[in-house]
């Protein structure tokens, strides 16, 4: 089994930073990157959908996740080999499993907005795949992919000067 890095991502700023954080790490860690979008069904009021329009609703969600996906990829310079995967159900169960199922050496997630005090400290799909995950989670906010973007561009200067 190869080394990977997980990215979970879908179409908020904070995921892209996330992609650009993963790629990086992923680069320097000589892993490979395999970006994922989990689609959760539209919630319904009355009667549930019948089997067709579930049917549907998941060839509209796989179409958009492999748009996003290529975007994404696209957009931050993602290696030729990157995985890109359209999963359904709930994102940090998924998730988690996708990383334990691939021996995931960590799993790298956006943060969204900074309402709420960030959402109680990076709550929501991030805190419940942290609470899941039984490897590393990172989360990147919006803009603080700049270091781990360029780990394997760059070479690593010398952390401590001569003469400290």
């Amino acid at each position: 089994m190869a080394r990977c890095i997980v990215c979970g991502v879908d179409a908020s700023p904070g995921a892209r930073a996330a992609a650009r954080a993963a790629a990086g790490l992923a680069e320097a860690l000589a892993a490979d990157l395999v970006l994922a979008h989990v689609a959760t069904a539209p919630r319904t009021r009355g009667s549930a959908p019948t089997p067709e329009q579930h049917d549907a609703w998941r060839r509209r969600a796989t179409r958009a996740a492999e748009d996003l996906l290529a975007d994404i990829a696209d957009d931050v310079d993602a290696p030729p080999a990157t995985e890109c995967l359209c999963l359904f159900g709930d994102p940090a169960r998924r998730l988690a499993e996708l990383a334990r199922g691939r021996g995931a050496l960590a799993i790298v997630l956006g943060a969204r907005g900074r309402g709420e005090v960030h959402r109680a400290s990076f709550g929501g799909v991030p805190a419940e795949v942290a609470a899941q995950a039984d490897r590393p989670v990172l989360v990147v906010p919006e803009g603080g992919e700049t270091g781990l973007a360029s780990l394997g561009r760059e070479p690593l200067g010398d952390p401590l000067p001569a003469g400290r």
